[in-house]
């Protein structure tokens, strides 16, 4: 898992610096300038390295913008509000990892997961007899089977009911 996370940072902060281009899920290319940096032979491509390219300079200075705390704010936070600001903090950082790992993850899991997120969201009962992803790997469509009340639906992206 830590392998795959420091593999998906490494593809954002490529992208960033404008070396690495996404032209469809799942395919990754490298750019004109990419091709440029090879050509120099690096010993190594590091965040300081990639500070050459603005692009890269300004996603660092805007994610560094909404992530530093300004300190004379915390500093005239009661602890309560601290606490709420720490669980706020952590939430969206695991909301974020969460939602990283979803992207990186098959066509065929992504189905699974939004079919037992309806399921929690109370249709049609337990996940065994209440949902099913039934879907083809690289149809570009969620597809699988809720039972929204008595009747069965079929989600091909949005909602449409069997008859």
């Amino acid at each position: 898992m830590l392998i795959n996370n420091r593999i998906g940072w490494a593809r954002t902060y490529l992208k960033k610096a404008g070396l690495l281009e996404y032209p469809e899920r799942g395919v990754y290319r490298i750019t004109e300038r990419g091709i440029n940096v090879i050509s120099e032979s690096p010993s190594e491509i590091t965040n300081d390295y990639l500070t050459r390219f603005p692009e890269f300079i300004e996603f660092t200075q805007t994610k560094r913008k909404k992530t530093e705390p300004q300190t004379e704010i915390i500093e005239s936070l009661d602890p309560i509000e601290m606490l709420e600001n720490s669980y706020q903090k952590i939430n969206k950082e695991l909301a974020d990892e969460l939602l990283n790992q979803i992207k990186q993850a098959s066509p065929k899991f992504f189905e699974k997961i939004v079919v037992d997120l309806l399921v929690k969201m109370g249709y049609g009962g337990s996940r065994k007899d209440a949902g099913e992803a039934i879907g083809q790997s690289g149809d570009e469509g969620i597809d699988g089977i809720i039972k929204e009340d008595a009747r069965a639906h079929r989600c091909d992206t949005c909602c449409h009911p069997i008859n």
